[in-house]
């Protein structure tokens, strides 16, 4: 199935958490993906995971939608290659 955008997922142990790792995380990712790719890159976030939420806006991703996803009331971030 050919898609117009690639998903990014991420999880970071517990033990981990609140040290700006997450966005750390997701900044090399997209800039590693955007050396080899063009298309956008999407992130399905949980409503209520305000931290999530945050990591991925530090790392320049930008609100698109809100989603419903298995019955989760979610929001959709977006990157673009710039």
């Amino acid at each position: 199935e050919k898609t117009d955008n690639a998903v990014i997922g991420v999880v970071i142990g517990k033990e981990f958490r609140g040290e700006g790792l997450a966005s750390i995380s997701i900044s090399k990712g997209v800039t590693e993906y955007f050396r080899v790719n063009s298309l956008p890159i999407l992130a399905s976030i949980k409503k209520q995971n305000i931290a999530s939420i945050k990591s991925f806006q530090k790392a320049g991703f930008s609100y698109l939608r809100d989603e419903k996803i298995n019955q989760i009331d979610s929001v959709v971030y977006q990157i673009n290659k710039v």
